[in-house]
């Protein structure tokens, strides 16, 4: 497309247009980037739960796009069922904004995965909204139930550290905005 600007020549037809994937982890041989109507239904039926305000305004526009819903959970969710629901998606707290010292983690963002890991589901990772759209699938990404890298093994979110053993925790209340 630069090429064709710089030339002066007419843009290529954005059926035809296939742009240069320089990411590592997408299957360009396989990758259909057409136009398709999955993709605004991908996340149909589907509740995306963020826990950072910095989240939800970053992703919540393709969540909608792709037919789900966004909410912001603010604090401890006391609808324990909700949490427990495969087409409830908890979009991780990410490596950078899990680092947070034990006195800047919030205990209700312990609590939550604690409930999903007890239950055998896990948090999303951000970077799985994108890739359930291009390959418009949630079989794989977006799957509470799918575990990362086909591992077995649980960890258990702390507040001082990824623990091997799981703790009973009490139902939360509902801050959801």
């Amino acid at each position: 497309m630069i090429k064709a600007i710089k030339e002066k020549r007419s843009l290529p037809e954005p059926t035809s247009f296939v742009p240069i994937i320089d990411e590592p982890s997408l299957q360009t041989d396989s990758l259909d980037l057409s136009e398709n109507r999955k993709r605004k239904l991908i996340f149909k039926d589907y509740i995306f739960l963020f826990l950072t305000a910095k989240q939800h305004k970053k992703l919540s526009s393709a969540v909608h796009f792709g037919g789900g819903k966004a909410q912001l959970l603010v604090g401890e969710c006391e609808d324990k069922h909700l949490l427990e629901n495969p087409k409830t998606l908890v979009i991780d707290v990410g490596a950078t904004e899990s680092q947070l010292s034990e006195s800047q983690t919030p205990t209700w963002v312990t609590s939550i995965m604690n409930i999903l890991q007890g239950k055998g589901l896990r948090a999303i990772p951000e970077a799985e909204i994108g890739l359930a759209v291009i390959y418009m699938s949630t079989e794989i990404y977006c799957n509470p139930q799918q575990r990362a890298g086909n591992r077995n093994e649980t960890v258990v979110y702390s507040k001082h550290t990824c623990l091997v053993e799981m703790k009973p925790l009490a139902a939360a209340r509902n801050n959801i905005h």
